[in-house]
């Protein structure tokens, strides 16, 4: 099947660098080479590729965006993949494209990685290199000479690539595979137990947060800030990585059952992921009481905190991603201990964070799950149209 070219646009000028940048958080990694990104990629994705297509973007030296999509079967015309594929990749405009399919028999990935590389040419983006990596090795599709070794280059060992020193220390430890990433977020044993206290208390939370009154007549208001407080220093514990974060069971259900209070949860998040939501736009009342109990945001290379919240002295790229990572496994694990039925909102708040952080692996399978057990969730449904559209959040810099 063929289409029609698109309209060249101007390309800009650069010559190519001799190594580039992932951003692990806000850190800068330097991969030296194709073998360097191969084997850092599945610390960016957060687990190891299989059978996928991955696209990686970059302007000047840095990697500004990295897309991944299955190969599809045979049967399937690689233009229905394209057409998902492209859009994001598009907007973002970038001036180099690196090609890398990981395929598991031999030219399985020849047909999409062909057309892929054709569409960037059409629109005048560079192709840095168009790479095929199987049982252990890699071949450049580009290479005319004979530089090339017809069975194709080892993969570098790990302890061969600086970068995965560097992202270990950030706190990145790719899953075996996308499966074994969603495995990370199955609930634990025995968190059925705990379902019925935990929905008596989200549906307390709830009832209160919208001004219902008790069966008595009475109004809720005080009972409101009592749940608010105590709420709010269960997610203070979770949220100070420099301190344990001490939960129990029953902890980790009073915090999924907070998120029961829809303004409480748009505070999470807004706190998680600053600059996504204004502050201005929530309860006054509330905030006031989050800015009182609720550690302060950190703030790096330009990411702005919370307004009215001085962001944390002193602290570096690495320190910011270090504590990043940690705040990650917590809400994960608060998403394992959480009961089936309350975990759509605490998994809607980690793929916020996941997705703020460019961490779209993970903030996917969160809303699949979420989505899976509640598919009308408002919020999840607002997400996944924006994850699946590669939309930057507010506040996050590129």
């Amino acid at each position: 099947m063929t289409r029609p070219r698109r309209p060249r646009r101007p390309r800009p000028s650069s010559s190519p660098p001799a190594s580039s940048h992932l951003l692990g958080g806000q850190a800068r990694i330097r991969l030296r080479g194709p073998g360097d990104v191969i084997v850092a990629l599945p610390y960016h994705l957060g687990y190891q590729p299989e059978e996928s297509l991955v696209l990686v973007c970059l302007d000047g030296p840095q990697i500004s965006f990295v897309g991944r999509i299955d190969l599809p079967p045979d049967h399937v015309d690689p233009w229905v993949v394209v057409d998902e594929l492209m859009p994001p990749v598009l907007r973002e405009s970038p001036q180099r494209a690196l090609v890398i399919a990981f395929e598991r028999r031999r030219d399985q990935s020849e047909p999409l990685s062909s057309l892929v590389a054709g569409v960037l040419r059409d629109e005048d983006i560079e192709i840095t290199d168009r790479l095929v990596v199987r049982d252990g090795r890699f071949w450049s599709k580009e290479c005319t000479g004979t530089c090339c070794p017809p069975e194709g280059q080892p993969v570098p060992e790990h302890s061969q690539v600086p970068a995965v020193a560097d992202y270990v220390l950030l706190g990145r430890h790719p899953a075996a595979n996308r499966a074994a990433l969603d495995e990370l977020l199955r609930p634990e044993p025995g968190t059925a137990d705990l379902l019925p206290s935990g929905l008596a208390l989200a549906r307390r939370h709830e009832s209160a947060s919208r001004g219902e009154r008790s069966a008595l007549g009475i109004d809720r208001t005080a009972e409101l800030q009592k749940l608010r407080r105590s709420a709010l220093t269960d997610w203070a514990r979770l949220l100070d990585v420099r301190a344990a974060d001490g939960g129990s069971d029953e902890t980790w259900v009073a915090i999924a059952a907070s998120l029961r209070d829809v303004h409480l949860r748009d505070l999470v998040i807004a706190w998680l992921c600053p600059g996504t939501l204004d502050l201005a736009l929530l309860d006054p009342a509330l905030v006031h009481l989050a800015l009182a109990i609720l550690p302060a945001p950190m703030s790096v290379d330009g990411v702005d905190g919370v307004d009215g919240v001085d962001g944390v002295d002193g602290v570096d790229a690495l320190s910011w991603a270090t504590a990043h990572a940690e705040v990650t496994e917590r809400l994960m694990r608060l998403c394992r201990h959480t009961p089936l039925e309350l975990s759509p909102a605490p998994l809607t708040v980690l793929a916020n964070h996941a997705w703020w952080h460019g961490d779209g692996a993970l903030s996917r399978i969160a809303l699949e799950r979420g989505l899976a057990i509640e598919p009308d969730y408002r919020l999840a449904r607002l997400l996944e149209r924006m994850v699946d559209l590669s939309i930057r959040p507010r506040g996050r810099v590129a």
